[in-house]
């Protein structure tokens, strides 16, 4: 469980174009402490997961309890005007980001 949680949490901040260091910002942790829930070094407290979701709006419930299926729709219908989705799901998985408009990894 921590595991897809620790994933999904990467996904979206990937997915938003979101810095470490822009995310924990936002929910009043450090740039460390996020990357160690997002490596799944660490649990994360339920006031975080409140606050992330706040970031990328959606559920508590979607975060975690949602499948992975539907997570997967969620990330596409953010790239849908962008690139294909099926493509920018590979590239996720393999380690890319986004600066901006373009994909480095």
């Amino acid at each position: 469980m921590i595991e897809k949680i620790a994933s999904r949490l990467k996904t979206l901040r990937q997915a938003y174009d979101y810095s470490g260091a822009y995310v924990a910002d936002q929910i009043g942790y450090s740039p460390n402490q996020l990357w160690q829930i997002e490596k799944g070094n660490c649990i994360p407290k339920i006031d975080f997961i409140a606050k992330v979701c706040t970031v990328y709006g959606i559920s508590i419930d979607f975060l975690v309890f949602g499948s992975d299926e539907d997570f997967q729709k969620h990330i596409n219908e953010l790239f849908k005007h962008d690139m294909d989705a099926e493509l920018v799901a590979v590239m996720i998985q393999q380690g890319y980001g986004r600066a901006n408009t373009r994909w480095h990894r």
